[in-house]
């Protein structure tokens, strides 16, 4: 008997069908790889973002007398203005940009010397929800 040397078509199909089972595989785990990359860079974004509004609220609140809150505006009466924009999911201070991502912001004033701010930071799938307690002028 002779026997026929090389590729044969039944041996062709089992090389391309591990083929795609390889890609698959690999396509599956880098998929997984990204999805949680995004999220730890979402949460990271976010966690940023508020440390960030956080820090500049005190710095303005320790520099001041007295805050007033009208409709998405924080006005300190050192001067600095925080303007939330709903559309542009976007805190402004003195009509620079703060932090982005801002999916939910409002104030309450308690007393011509305290504030509590919410806020929710939106990055990719991450939330976070947070309150912020602001006292004007020096503790």
């Amino acid at each position: 008997m002779k026997y026929k040397q090389g590729i044969t078509v039944v041996s062709l199909v089992v090389y391309v069908i591990l083929l795609f089972g390889f890609i698959t595989i690999t396509l599956t785990v880098s998929g997984n790889f990204s999805s949680n990359l995004f999220d730890e860079k979402g949460s990271s974004t976010n966690l940023s973002n508020f440390d960030k509004l956080l820090y500049y609220l005190n710095e303005s609140a320790s520099t001041s007398t007295d805050v007033d809150i009208v409709d998405n505006e924080i006005a300190f009466s050192n001067g600095d203005v925080y303007t939330y924009n709903e559309g542009k999911s976007t805190v402004y201070l003195n009509g620079g940009i703060l932090v982005k991502d801002v999916t939910n912001f409002s104030a309450q004033q308690y007393l011509t010397s305290s504030i509590k701010v919410e806020c929710t930071f939106t990055k990719y799938t991450s939330e976070i929800s947070r309150s912020i307690n602001v006292y004007v002028g020096e503790w």
